[in-house]
């Protein structure tokens, strides 16, 4: 194909692109007078790891009695292209943190950060407040690992998943602060394995 007749296409398909986008975003702000929301949540999660990094220094240096504390926090945005569907943007921090204490004076910890960011949809289907969506994520990982004093930093291959959610406004997004709680269920590639999230949050909005 000639080098112009590949630019014009490209020219074309881009144009289609940018009018496609601006017609929801003028539709969105023509049908709803706040179509923008802001939020935070908060909650914790049980976590299922594939990373065979993780699962074998879990295995071998963090037996069943070891204390661990996990959370996981999320700021985001909506935009509200109608009254029943909604795009969602933005970012999750997780934290999960294992101690033990064997005989002797060190004590092991594995701190673990994901850091992931996301964009999906949410779908309002006439039930006051319930909605459901579906995510595309990508984010990192890193392993803060402390083992007999010696301290080790592991950095994972940035990676790719999908999360499925489903959640609930108790005040129906009404204007201004609303409360939300919420379930979710993740999945990411890590290092040669699949991480798999079950999490529950409340979440503050504010449209």
């Amino acid at each position: 194909m000639p080098i112009i007749l590949q630019m014009k296409t490209r020219f074309l398909k881009f144009s289609l692109y940018i009018f496609c986008v601006l017609f929801l975003i003028q539709n969105a702000f023509s049908m709803q007078e706040h179509p923008f929301t802001l939020q935070l949540s908060l909650g914790t999660s049980a976590i299922f790891y594939g990373d065979q990094s993780v699962k074998e220094q879990r295995e071998t240096n963090f037996p069943s009695s070891s204390s661990r504390f996990v959370m996981n926090g999320e700021v985001g945005t909506s935009f509200f292209l109608d009254e029943y569907i909604a795009l969602d943007l933005g970012s999750i921090l997780g934290f999960d943190w294992f101690k033990y204490a064997p005989s002797g004076t060190y004590k092991n910890s594995m701190f673990l950060l994901s850091y992931d960011f996301f964009l999906g949809c949410r779908i309002y289907p006439l039930l006051e407040g319930f909605c459901f969506g579906i995510d595309y994520i990508t984010g990192g990982f890193h392993n803060f690992l402390k083992l007999d004093g010696v301290k080790y930093n592991l950095i994972g291959d940035w990676s790719n998943g999908f999360r499925i959610v489903a959640e609930y406004n108790i005040l129906n997004n009404r204007i201004g602060w609303s409360p939300a709680v919420g379930v979710y269920w993740q999945n990411m590639a890590r290092n040669g394995g699949w991480d798999n999230t079950v999490a529950v949050y409340a979440r503050a909005q504010l449209r």
